[in-house]
């Protein structure tokens, strides 16, 4: 298993985990996410979020459950990075602007979804990982 992402869906917390080559996914029937959860399984992963009115939080790192936002406020962007050989992507779906395209890093570079200070809460995110040679 590559990992777990959760959130609350508006109807209670969520969890999905995925493993190489599938797509996990976090979502809300609420008008944006507001907490996401990322377990990275074992591996070490960083990141940090931007929520509304709030501005960036402090980037976390770890091997366990790292969780990104502030309750009650929308999350406007999220970065997260896994180092090694590997491809990161997330798609966002963007209050208002519905579903980005997708942004990768490959080997441990940052990925960015959103827009911080942009205004639009994130409503979705699809998170996907493959593999590198």
């Amino acid at each position: 298993m590559i990992g777990c992402v959760a959130s609350d869906n508006g109807q209670g917390w969520a969890e999905d985990c995925f493993e190489a080559g599938d797509i996990g996914m976090v979502a809300t029937s609420d008008d944006w996410l507001d907490v996401v959860v990322f377990d990275p399984a074992d591996r070490e992963a960083c990141g940090q979020a931007y929520v509304m009115d709030g501005g960036d939080q402090q980037g976390r790192c770890g091997t366990g459950p790292l969780v990104f936002g502030q309750e009650n406020r929308p999350l406007e962007a999220l970065t997260i990075s896994i180092p090694g050989w590997g491809k990161l992507c997330m798609r966002p779906y963007v209050e208002e602007h519905g579903w980005q395209d997708w942004q990768c890093g490959v080997g441990g570079n940052r990925v960015t979804v959103g827009t911080p200070n942009g205004g639009w809460g994130l409503g979705a995110i699809m998170f996907y990982y493959s593999f590198m040679p």
